[in-house]
């Protein structure tokens, strides 16, 4: 009887630690943006965001084929909001090719773009040259909120 016991709370305990590595392995963080400054209310879903600076954490998750992407919006070291993105593939062939590209700056970037005869921008990320991730590059999209 003891025994029965002691297998079945190793294996809970197992299982614990397995799926434990798994959720923190799913999610890495992939750069950090100190003081971002947003000039304007934004929506995303439903949840809207006021204006005003920011830290942002960009995260990624891989599963096979697909990267997801998710920008932690936070304040004081507190996570806020998350908004999921999308991955962009660079037209490049080649690691050589990326690496020559003038366009790809050589360290972690972000943009905010608001798209022409619209109320929608797009938050764009790009990993650079280097770092632990290189030539990575996604967008995350949210809605100005017109007052």
């Amino acid at each position: 009887m003891g025994f029965r016991k002691s297998y079945v709370f190793g294996g809970i305990i197992g299982l614990v630690i397995v799926l434990t590595g798994t959720a923190w392995g799913q999610l890495e963080r992939v750069s950090v943006f100190k003081g971002v400054e947003f000039p304007f209310d934004f929506k995303s879903g439903e949840t809207i965001i006021q204006k005003g600076r920011y830290d942002l954490e960009v995260c990624y998750s891989k599963s096979d084929t697909s990267f997801l992407y998710f920008l932690r919006l936070m304040r004081s070291g507190k996570y806020l909001y998350e908004i999921p993105g999308e991955r962009i593939e660079y037209p490049a062939l080649t690691i050589q090719d990326l690496m020559k590209d003038p366009k790809i700056p050589n360290g972690p970037t972000i943009r905010i773009k608001k798209i022409p005869e619209s109320n929608l921008i797009n938050i764009i990320f790009e990993s650079g040259k280097t770092g632990n991730m290189p030539f990575e590059k996604a967008f995350f999209r949210v809605e100005e909120v017109k007052k």
